[in-house]
């Protein structure tokens, strides 16, 4: 029998429920007090407590923090003995008022000690709550034996400034009778049934069915394998259902516009069973298709046998998100992590309050909001309180994290950084325009002989030569272009030009006169800095309509403009009067000017809601098409007799379901794709019309082989891809995700190199490693190195490469705040501009048509580039092209050394603001046995270390190496040798050895002076860690969610550097930190022996704080 003690700590009477581990009991208490250090004792205020099982709790205030932890405390006697190995149990409430941290968590240490010298200690534990009542119950072993009145327990409240409330206590000894483990199985949980509203599975073999399971979404993007077996999630229990033994079916899936019509679950109505009784309902769940950042995912309704119903909101981003890439929220943690077939997936616990007090429960509602899908798979009420809480991420200032100099980030001419040499000293366009050559590369009209490759600058909303600065004055524009210039850039970007002279228009396409004529002014001094234009004809969703802009969305032209006369005719107007008005600084119209190299019709016109507002347009095809219901109903059948119409259905009601491998999906792809061709043709005559005669693109996001079908009419091929890419930006809940690019090999860059034609331009028009991902040091390396093996014709990075000034915190694709994307920057213009990195001479081609695009069961239209496939392009030139079908006329064909026909197809994930290829694993296709084919016809050297099997992919020109396993990209070329590798981690090249460094890195040499590396006499290295804002915060150490984006000044992760170099210069070298500037800031000791210079750089020791950048020159 459990022996219970009175505990000399609180002045109440408590009426303590235990639940299961003991009936109920009451104890009396005498008054509490504070024990002070310095021995001085007073009273603590006693305060009256409502809605709780005792009346009475104890309030201390913690003034100050102090020395240690027992600095402040509240201590009382045990009034019985205890054995060594006795099951103790300690339950007590706690709340805190106030507590000196941004989230006002109170903490308290609580200690079961000897009352007197030495202090044995028997138990310790440290216990968070926030400003509701709080119970904790602490099973534990006592370590030692204590007699009556030889052991105090202890409530430790010293360690921060704080106010906290303490009442209920109670502590009982069980003997040896039972565990601390078996009290926990004890606890109160009380688990829902669900099993006869369940209407999936965790597996699905058929995506778009509406059977099977989890988000019907099919067998590359379900939940197999989910342990039905596991109970426990973070000590709370579950009823998980075995599918097994509930006719297939084990979750509750939602209705949602993102899941087919056959899932029709909008509320579940559950009656609880007797017993039912907790102060909270956990659930187990997840979203698919997940919305903004507070958008509601459904709603909690949960009837007292009292007659009150308590109503709780499930919100996206605080109680639960999508279940790719899951991460902690603040009332979600992930609690189950898994990658399936396309991505990491996972499943989140969380918290809904009942009552501040245990209630019986009768019954409760679950109701969709109908949105994202919302996935169920289990829920219990408890009065178990869990600490959600886990420990923050703040950067700052200090030994690991230093301040980065960025008063001055302004390229200085001469400097180490300046790489105005890879342009050319006469204005854009004096060779006349922009043209491609037979191999469908980019000249000049009237110098053909002479190739042009662009590294180009995007313009983040216009025309912003400050980040953070308003007004902008001509002055600086004059200074930005010049600074376009001398860091290498040979191609601009305006990006959001719409969006920029639209603001404060006072009627559609009334240009903002300001605002234009900046606009004017930097496509004049762009021009004399050499520099040319990737033109935007539209970027915002509202275009030139009045009000246009981020906050236009509504307008949605990328929309409407493929069936609203209304909506073109805004672009029609909007961009004949861009371009036909003449500048009046170049004394020159755009439609006339050389310096427009390419012509881009419409940003993403991808990422559109066609789904929902041209079922018109998809139902007008249908009638076209198929002319009867009869007819349909044969096509959408499909091999084993499923017809794809749902019964009752007829053309007029038809559904459009994208994103199916059915005939549906099929016909839905063949659907959009004639409408893009459409929107493409339409644009085409339209731009002639005004009488621009240059270049055009179109159709630069979406990954989809539908897409790729289309955009063989597109003389110019420009692309997007991003790692990480963020979701919500910089605002409290947003995530960028904590994955290596090299954990996929490349996944992103290959997305996109399986969009390439090989006959023709090929243009990424906006990348990134986005900003907070810890591994975009690896950028530069990936894009411009692969990027330069393709022999690709631009590069452009997203966005805000060029300021003249930089007064805001870094926030993603504001890569000239970021010390990092600078350095990845300069990395990607050594070896993509300057071409460090030798194209592959070869070139291997998978070869398309609209019999395995639209019609193969192996793909549909809405499937990617499979991804064994693609891995060709980490080894040899690679691309697409589409068979029996027309091009432009000015390409031409081109003449692969090898030809695959398509196999298999991969996922593509398209989102509200990017796309990419995911990784599949269709084995149709073998890497493996194709790179040894390749071999066998000397495309390929026999010593080339390639093996798919263990993650090895080396060029065939032998300068790019990649190492899954060890996270590593190696290039080994004459005037660049370096790579991205984790902390500890060494590497030899045949000048440059790094012996190591202590944190993960880019750690490369390269040439300033065109000579080898061997011979240079000015050099640049290249140590480029990882950067945040001041007083950045994520609510994990894993530094995936977003607390607080923090301010200026920018940190660097500091680092010690360890290499060595074999020039023949060596012993005349000095070596010298530079400013993000290039202009040197103090020497840097280093030393030679045998023609090798060694260095050691400690950054953190760097008199004008840390820097990617060093310099290393002959003297």
């Amino acid at each position: 029998m459990a022996r219970i003690m009175s505990l000399t700590i609180l002045a109440l009477a408590v009426m303590m429920p235990l639940a299961a581990y003991v009936n109920k009991e009451e104890l009396e208490g005498k008054p509490a007090c504070v024990d002070m250090l310095d021995g001085v004792v007073i009273g603590a205020d006693d305060v009256t407590v409502t809605d709780q099982p005792f009346v009475k709790a104890s309030r201390v205030v913690v003034e100050s923090k102090k020395e240690n932890v027992w600095g402040q405390q509240i201590t009382g006697k045990i009034t019985a003995p205890m054995e060594k190995g006795d099951t103790m149990l300690l339950v007590f409430y706690m709340r805190t008022i106030s507590a000196d941290n941004p989230k006002g968590i109170g903490t308290v240490t609580v200690k079961y000690e000897q009352a007197g010298p030495p202090w044995g200690n028997a138990f310790t534990a440290e216990q968070k709550a926030g400003k509701e009542w709080t119970r904790i119950a602490l099973p534990f072993t006592a370590k030692m034996p204590f007699p009556k009145g030889g052991a105090q327990m202890c409530f430790q409240l010293g360690g921060q400034k704080q106010t906290v409330e303490i009442g209920g206590v109670m502590f009982v000894n069980f003997g040896n009778k039972v565990t601390p483990a078996a009290l926990e199985k004890q606890a109160d949980d009380v688990p829902v049934d669900i099993s006869q509203f369940a209407n999936m599975d965790f597996k699905d073999d058929v995506a778009g069915d509406g059977r099977g399971g989890w988000s019907d979404q099919g067998a590359e993007n379900d939940l197999s394998g989910f342990d039905v077996t596991k109970k426990d999630y973070n000590g709370i229990q579950f009823n998980i259902i075995d599918p097994a033994k509930n006719n297939g079916k084990a979750v509750v899936t939602f209705k949602s516009k993102n899941i087919s019509p056959a899932v029709t679950a909008d509320a579940l109505n559950i009656t609880m069973k007797d017993g039912t009784r907790g102060t909270y309902l956990y659930l187990l769940h997840t979203i698919c298709w997940a919305g903004k950042y507070n958008d509601p995912v459904g709603t909690i309704a949960i009837r007292l046998r009292n007659g009150k119903t308590v109503t709780q909101t499930v919100t996206t981003g605080k109680d639960v998100s999508d279940w790719w890439k899951p991460a902690n929220l603040d009332n979600g943690i992930v609690v189950y992590k898994k990658p399936n077939k396309s991505e990491t997936v996972g499943v989140y616990l969380s918290k809904f309050r009942i009552d501040n007090r245990a209630q019986d429960i009768a019954s409760m509602t679950m109701t969709t909001a109908g949105n994202a899908i919302w996935i169920v798979a289990g829920a219990t009420v408890s009065s178990k309180d869990i600490d959600f809480t886990v420990p923050h991420f703040i950067a700052m200032n200090g030994k690991e994290w230093k301040t980065v100099d960025m008063s001055d980030i302004r390229v200085k001419s001469g400097s180490a950084l300046d790489f105005s040499s890879l342009g050319e000293n006469v204005p854009a366009g004096a060779y006349g325009r922009i043209v491609l050559n037979d191999k469908g590369q980019f000249v000049c009209e009237k110098r053909p002989d002479k190739r042009m490759v662009f590294m180009s600058a995007s313009i983040d909303g216009g025309v912003v030569p400050r980040l953070g600065a308003e007004p902008t004055t001509k002055k600086d524009i004059a200074d930005w272009a010049k600074l376009v210039r001398l860091q290498g850039y040979t191609m601009a970007r305006p990006h959001f030009l719409d969006h920029y002279i639209m603001e404060g228009a006072k009627a559609d396409c009334d240009f903002n006169p300001e605002r234009l004529d900046n606009y004017f002014y930097m496509v004049h001094c762009l021009k004399q800095n050499g520099v040319y234009l990737y033109f935007d004809a539209m970027t915002s969703w509202g275009g030139y309509v009045k009000g246009s802009g981020w906050g236009a969305a509504d307008i949605d032209l990328k929309t409407r403009m493929y069936f609203d006369e209304t909506a073109r005719k805004n672009w029609m107007d909007g961009v004949k009067k861009l371009m036909t008005t003449v500048n009046p600084y170049t004394k020159t119209a755009l439609v006339d000017d050389p310096q427009v190299a390419v012509l881009l019709f419409h940003n993403e016109q991808e990422i559109n809601n066609l789904s929902t507002k041209a079922a018109h347009l998809w139902r007008a095809w249908l009638k076209e098409r198929y002319k009867t219901v009869d007819a349909l109903k044969t096509a959408w059948t499909d091999k084993d007799g499923k017809c794809w119409l749902d019964t009752g259905m007829t053309i007029d009601n038809a559904p459009l379901k994208a994103y199916e491998k059915s005939p549906r999906g099929a016909d839905a792809g063949r659907w959009r794709a004639s409408l893009d061709s459409m929107m493409y043709d339409w644009f085409l005559a339209e731009i002639r019309k005004i009488g621009y005669t240059g270049l055009v693109t179109q159709y630069d996001c979406f990954k989809n082989l539908g897409y790729s079908a289309v955009r063989n009419a597109v003389p110019v091929i420009s692309m997007h891809g991003y790692h990480s890419h963020p979701h919500g930006f910089d605002s409290k809940g947003s995530q960028v995700q904590q994955k290596s690019s090299i954990d996929d090999l490349g996944g992103w860059w290959r997305s996109m190199a399986g969009t390439r034609y090989g006959n023709r331009p090929f243009m990424i028009t906006e990348y990134g490693h986005v900003f907070w991902n810890h591994y975009r040091y690896e950028e530069g390396f990936l894009i411009g190195g692969y990027s330069a093996l393709q022999d690709y014709d631009c590069l452009m990075a997203h966005a805000g490469v060029v300021y003249v000034e930089v007064g805001r915190p870094i926030s993603p694709f504001r890569c000239g705040a970021d010390p990092i994307s600078r350095a990845s920057q300069v990395i990607a213009t050594l070896l993509f501009a300057r071409r460090d990195v030798t194209p592959s001479s070869h070139y291997v081609e998978v070869m398309l048509d609209d019999a395995y695009v639209f019609g193969s069961p192996q793909s549909n239209p809405w499937g990617g580039m499979n991804s064994e496939q693609s891995l060709l392009s980490l080894v040899s030139g690679f691309g697409i092209s589409y068979k029996n079908t027309p091009i432009p006329d000015m390409l031409k064909s081109r003449a692969p050394d090898l030809v695959f026909a398509p196999s298999g197809a991969s996922v593509v994930e398209n989102t509200s603001y990017a796309s990419r290829t995911l990784d599949s694993d269709d084995k149709s296709f073998s890497c493996k046995d194709t790179v040894a084919k390749m071999k066998s016809m000397n495309l390929v050297p026999q010593a080339n270390r390639t093996d798919p099997e263990k993650g090895l992919f080396e060029s065939d020109n032998g300068e790019l190496f990649m190492d899954k396993s060890k996270k590593e990209i190696r290039v080994a070329a004459s005037r660049f040798e370096g790579g991205a590798m984790l902390a500890n981690a060494a590497a030899s090249f045949k000048q440059f050895a790094v012996e190591t460094s202590s944190v993960d890195a880019a750690v490369a040499i390269a040439s300033l002076d065109n000579k080898d590396v061997a011979s240079s006499k000015r050099l640049l290295l290249i140590y480029s860690t990882d950067a945040l804002n001041s007083g950045m915060e994520f609510n994990s150490e894993e530094r995936v969610t977003l607390e607080k984006n923090g301010k200026p000044p920018v940190l660097m992760a500091t680092g010690t550097l360890k290499v060595s170099l074999k020039n023949m210069n060596a012993a005349s070298l000095k070596v010298y930190a530079l400013g993000l500037d290039g202009s040197r800031k103090e020497p840097v000791t280093a030393s030679v022996n045998g023609g090798v210079l060694k260095l050691v750089i400690d950054t953190s020791a760097l008199k004008n704080g840390p820097t990617p950048f060093f310099e290393i020159a002959a003297e």
